[in-house]
């Protein structure tokens, strides 16, 4: 529908005249006129988001948190495609993956699978059920009534100990281990083993969420009447207990760790780091999406559109795939690879690997 001038405007004769003129002014000037923008021009691979933003610069010190803006992806990059290792008809939640280096292994209620390049895929039976994990030697778990171990290397498992509720995740660093607990009463407490029987070695006010361990401790956020605080425990129980700054609002939806420790704000959208001892807290990335997480050398996020890396040292963010392939449940990392679950079906998952070497 075609309309009139908008009050207040000139007519289009006097506009023109007016614009000839200020062309030629900016001719002799060197300048722009006319309100034409010749700022650089926007490539075909970059992201749509925050246009009015400027650009940031491209390798920005490690002090400033990156934005979400500085993903690099230019329309000649061939982004590697993903290896699905493994597709089964299970949910894609409640599975425990874990990445060593090459090396990735799954573990599901009834099995632990593992895939190592240049070898072939070992699959062993074994009733890992909830929340299994590893430790250097040993695959750990809970069934009938107590924790024991598997060797990796294959083997009859022992057991370690009588626990007559399933624990709700086991969490081992080296060779320790320790596990979270919650008793009918909603009370949380985390536990270990003193010579095969059941210790506590935190009891929690209210609930404890988003268990990992790392460094021989366990961390963890405990919700208290005031907020919300990160805890860390030695696994033993034996040593100095840490304990980050009381913060309001919503909770961490999970950690990750191994130097340090990472959690994502979502009402910021920001990464945020703590060292291992807790005693301050500082942004790496702001204005990203990073929902689950993982944390090796880099730190790898999963979103809908695919998976990308966040250096360290504030370089820009590196897409790694861009394949929309299912919701991510989990994703873990090493030194040379990355994996993820993908939800791709009622009762159906997909296990991807991408080695690192390749980005």
């Amino acid at each position: 529908m075609e309309t009139g001038p908008t009050r207040g405007m000139l007519p289009p004769m006097k506009q023109l005249r007016i614009c000839m003129v200020g062309l030629l002014a900016g001719w002799i000037s060197g300048l722009p006129s006319c309100g034409t923008d010749t700022g650089p021009t926007k490539g075909a691979g970059a992201r749509e988001e925050n246009k009015a933003e400027p650009q940031p610069m491209a390798s920005p010190p490690a002090s400033v948190p990156i934005k979400e803006r500085t993903v690099v992806a230019s329309p000649e990059t061939v982004l590697p495609r993903p290896t699905t290792l493994l597709e089964l008809d299970e949910s894609a939640y409640g599975k425990t993956l874990v990445v060593e280096g090459k090396t990735v292994f799954l573990m599901t209620p009834t099995a632990v699978r593992q895939w190592t390049p240049g070898a072939p895929p070992v699959e062993t039976p074994l009733p890992c059920g909830t929340g299994p994990a590893l430790t250097t030697a040993d695959i750990l778990f809970w069934t009938d009534g107590a924790i024991r171990a598997a060797p990796r290397a294959g083997g009859t498992a022992r057991l370690l100990g009588t626990v007559d509720r399933q624990p709700l995740q086991l969490l081992a660093s080296g060779n320790q281990f320790a596990w979270l607990d919650r008793d009918p009463q909603d009370k949380y407490t985390v536990l270990t083993l003193k010579k095969g029987a059941p210790q506590i070695i935190y009891n929690a006010g209210t609930a404890i969420t988003s268990p990992i361990a790392t460094a021989g401790r366990a961390y963890f956020v405990e919700q208290l009447a005031s907020g919300w605080r990160i805890v860390g425990i030695p696994l033993q129980g034996k040593g100095k207990r840490v304990v980050s700054t009381t913060r309001a609002g919503r909770t961490p939806a999970m950690l990750a760790g191994r130097d340090d420790i990472y959690y994502y704000d979502l009402p910021s959208r920001s990464i945020r780091r703590l060292p291992l001892d807790l005693s301050r807290e500082e942004t790496v990335a702001e204005g990203v999406v990073c929902s689950p997480m993982a944390v090796a050398e880099r730190i790898f996020c999963a979103r809908v559109e695919g998976v990308f890396s966040v250096p360290l040292n504030g370089d820009p963010l590196t897409v790694l795939t861009a394949e929309p392939v299912g919701l991510v449940t989990t994703i873990a990392a090493g030194t040379d690879a990355v994996a993820w679950l993908n939800d791709t079906g009622a009762n159906h998952l997909t296990l991807r690997m991408l080695p690192l070497s390749q980005r």
